[in-house]
């Protein structure tokens, strides 16, 4: 599938406004355009590295193409888990979340300065916030 350029809208918000309960990423489009929402309450240099894999996520699951529909539908499924969804056994997008996880660990070493391990305590600490 080729890429048409799309706008990116990328917000920061409180956890319990976003889509789905429990996230603290997420990624849709409404006409043409990418929506990106990362839970405010964590560390920036951890929400921009958020965001980063959100957004590759999207792009990769669109070339692949894995609709929003079935991420939604997974997601919304095991909102109750305590795996990150995009890591569980048959998740429908679970090789585009795994490549979204090497660029966001790319992305914290080269550009946000933060260890994979501290960013993980920041993202735990929303999860369960």
């Amino acid at each position: 599938m080729a890429f048409k350029l799309k706008a990116v809208f990328i917000q920061f918000k409180p956890k319990s406004l976003m889509r789905i309960p429990g996230q603290i990423g997420d990624w849709y489009e409404r006409d043409n355009i990418i929506y990106i929402t990362v839970a405010s309450e964590m560390d920036a240099k951890s929400a921009y590295a958020v965001a980063v894999h959100e957004l590759f996520e999207k792009l990769k699951c669109d070339e692949d193409g894995v609709t929003e529909k079935q991420v939604d539908k997974w997601d919304t499924d095991h909102q109750d888990s305590d795996e990150e969804c995009g890591d569980m056994k048959g998740c429908p997008y679970g090789k585009q979340h795994k490549l979204a996880t090497k660029l966001e660990k790319l992305w914290l070493k080269v550009a946000g300065g933060m260890s994979w391990k501290k960013h993980d305590k920041h993202l735990d600490e929303v999860v369960d916030s």
